[in-house]
């Protein structure tokens, strides 16, 4: 059915969160949806839900798992929604998942008014399939120390990064990213990260990868922005950054590639010489 929330909804340890087709949840009040074990939204192409704030002010939803509990979105579509928040704890996503086994499918993901990222995965091995992100504030996918596989996912209308990766290990298969304000993908904090079949279009910087990370990207096309790849060393703590790229094309770049001195480049396994620094 139809509710409307105007105080937030806790599920405690132990209890799984059920949501069915058709059912449409309003986050009203600042209130939002926190579960502390498993959760199971299951719509179809037919009977969508949807979760979303018609006053603006809802905090999304959240999942704190108990040792990688299930999460399952799945025909779910979430919009106008900030940052966690309950007084003085709050988290960085409009969707935050912890500690869980995570499966996005057929979901959109729009119009989120406030926070770093619209989702934010950490410690939870993880799925994104055939899914929209569009207009979204600042990043759009942000996932920390976990592995996951993204296919089939478009990036439209993106205020910061699109993918943003920290210590993680990720393999992406056919991603399209369009009109990124800052980094299509970056891959940071001794991350790993396996591309295949992605197109970026009219973003400040293709793909970066950074603090003793490693990128491989196959079958690229970069266009129409600001740097097509840069790789270099952030923090102290960590070190150079590689990235080897096969069958790439880059149409209307500025700048091909930055590279700092001690990272490095590989097109089609030809070494690209860093020259920069700091």
């Amino acid at each position: 059915g139809s509710w409307i929330m105007k105080s937030s909804l806790i599920a405690p340890i132990g209890y799984t969160l059920i949501c069915k087709p058709s059912t449409q949840i309003d986050l009203q009040n600042g209130s939002m949806i926190l579960a502390r074990s498993g959760v199971r939204f299951v719509g179809n192409e037919d009977e969508k839900i949807v979760v979303t704030s018609t006053d603006k002010s809802g905090r999304g939803i959240t999942v704190i798992g108990q040792k990688l509990d299930t999460v399952l979105f799945e025909w779910v579509s979430f919009s106008n929604l900030s940052h966690a928040q309950i007084g003085n704890w709050k988290l960085s996503g409009a969707v935050n998942c912890h500690n869980s086994t995570v499966r996005f499918n057929y979901s959109y993901f729009g119009k989120n008014l406030a926070g770093d990222d619209f989702v934010n995965v950490t410690n939870s091995p993880f799925e994104l399939e055939n899914s929209l992100f569009e207009n979204v504030l600042s990043d759009a996918f942000d996932g920390d120390f976990t592995v996951g596989i993204i296919r089939h996912v478009e990036f439209k209308n993106i205020g910061n990064d699109a993918l943003d990766f920290s210590g993680s290990k990720v393999k992406i298969e056919q991603a399209s990213l369009l009109k990124v304000g800052d980094k299509g993908i970056s891959v940071g904090e001794n991350s790993s990260v396996i591309g295949e079949s992605i197109t970026i279009d009219s973003t400040e910087i293709g793909i970066t990868c950074k603090d003793l990370s490693h990128g491989i990207f196959r079958n690229v096309t970069i266009t129409n922005s600001g740097i097509g790849a840069v790789v270099f060393q952030k923090k102290e703590e960590f070190g150079p950054g590689n990235l080897e790229l096969t069958q790439i094309e880059m149409n209307s770049v500025e700048i091909p590639y930055l590279i700092e001195k001690g990272s490095s480049i590989y097109v089609n396994e030809s070494k690209v010489l860093g020259d920069r620094t700091n």
